[in-house]
């Protein structure tokens, strides 16, 4: 049985006549499927398939042609397709279908968010898919122009019969083309086991949980510059706005990903593998120090980076190397050499305080915790007076109040005044610090 709906061949159809009949009734209806026995369909869906899945990888053509040339010829192929499935009839719906088209596109390759929600949605069907966002793949938009201008006419006419059977196998191949990432199962398969797509890689990632899980893969930036030797002793001095953009994966169980592109031959790798379910995590390693080997999903390897559900979330791990896990540097914390946070009952520690009646002008909390006190009349050129190290929440004291000082050296008390010249009051604020 036929995919789609298609006419009636119980009498042959004249073409002048189906053409007079249906201008006579407006705006001819249009046959999408017609569309895909043309030379330009089929020869935009050989090239996505043998580029997909046989230039790509091949080393045969440079990347950057390989990725626009399946980016061309989807938009050439995805319309018409979209069309038939959808029984579309009219010059409206068939806009409307490259119209849909370009705007997923568009999405997928403008944001990280929208292309994690397609490759989910994609794999909730048993199709995932691999997705670079890449802002410059929208340089292959006008094809859809070029779908429109080629393929429209040919949904005008007639198809004879004996034609059917070739629509149909040209339907089946773009089915294959679409879902050969995702074939079924082997034969021996037992329930309770899981399916896994075998990988060559060194570091890899595997959700071995029932749980599908989105993972998002970004390597450093291009235009990053760094020393392999100094990473390794440090991965932290890597923070998040170093790495490039991401492609996302969606992972069912079982399903194994290559942490790094494997075409790609560096000193060392840092790759930022980020989820909505797990948190993000930087792995770090040197070539050489995990060995490449085929992974096949049902053991553990060396270079294994895990997912698990603990029941409220995924968790992931480096079971067999630990040390691929790194701590992610943070860009907004101190530089080295600065003061750094300590326990409160540590960090307890003061500069001298002059005597008499001073007043509170400002109070600056420093990034190590410590408190500057800039103190009015004795310090009108704004320069700090008084510095103090202690739980900040605990300083009794607010900007415009009046105090008074104590230092015995070891002890320092400080106590609220009404005013200048005026005694403390006991019942007003009071700091008492030693280091007794």
């Amino acid at each position: 049985m036929s995919l789609l709906n298609w006419p009636s061949f119980t009498a042959p159809v004249d073409p002048e006549t189906a053409t007079a009949a249906e201008e006579t009734a407006g705006e001819a209806a249009l046959l999408p499927e017609r569309a895909l026995l043309t030379p330009a369909w089929v020869a935009s869906l050989a090239v996505l398939g043998l580029n997909d899945h046989l230039l790509k990888g091949a080393e045969l053509l440079p990347g950057g042609v390989t990725g626009k040339l399946s980016d061309v010829a989807g938009m050439i192929v995805a319309p018409a397709l979209l069309a038939a499935l959808t029984r579309t009839k009219s010059r409206r719906g068939l806009f409307l279908c490259h119209l849909a088209v370009g705007a997923v596109f568009a999405a997928i390759n403008l944001s990280v968010e929208a292309a994690s929600m397609w490759s989910a949605l994609m794999g909730a069907v048993a199709m995932p898919w691999q997705i670079t966002v890449d802002p410059t793949d929208l340089l292959a938009l006008p094809a859809l122009y070029l779908s429109w201008r080629a393929l429209t006419p040919a949904m005008t006419k007639p198809v004879p019969r004996s034609t059917v059977r070739a629509l149909e196998g040209s339907l089946a191949c773009a089915g294959v083309c679409l879902s050969v990432a995702t074939s079924p199962p082997p034969d021996e398969w037992n329930e309770g086991e899981w399916w896994t797509n075998p990988v060559n890689a060194d570091v890899y990632v595997q959700n071995i949980s029932e749980e599908s899980v989105v993972v998002r893969l970004r390597g450093l930036k291009p235009d990053v510059s760094y020393d392999c030797f100094e990473l390794a002793n440090d991965p932290s001095v890597l923070s998040e706005e170093l790495f490039g953009e991401a492609v996302s994966w969606t992972l069912n169980e079982g399903n194994v990903i290559n942490a790094r592109d494997m075409s790609l031959n560096e000193a060392c790798y840092a790759v930022l593998v980020e989820g909505d379910t797990f948190p993000q995590t930087l792995l770090f390693w040197q070539s050489g120090d995990v060995a490449v080997e085929w992974i096949d999903g049902t053991t553990a390897m060396e270079g294994g980076v895990i997912l698990e559900w603990d029941g409220d979330r995924h968790t992931i791990e480096a079971r067999e190397r630990p040390e691929l896990i790194q701590e992610l540097g943070d860009p907004e914390a101190p530089p080295p050499g600065a003061c750094a946070m300590q326990e409160d009952g540590a960090r307890l520690v003061w500069t001298g305080f002059h005597g008499g009646n001073h007043r509170i002008a400002a109070i600056d909390v420093g990034p190590d915790g410590c408190l500057g006190v800039d103190v009015a009349p004795s310090a009108p050129d704004g320069i700090t007076d008084w510095y103090v190290c202690m739980p900040p929440e605990l300083f009794p004291f607010n900007e415009g109040d009046w105090v008074r000082g104590e230092d015995l050296g070891d002890t320092l008390v400080i106590r609220r005044v009404v005013g200048p010249d005026q005694e403390p009051l006991s019942e007003l604020a009071e700091l008492y610090l030693s280091a007794g």
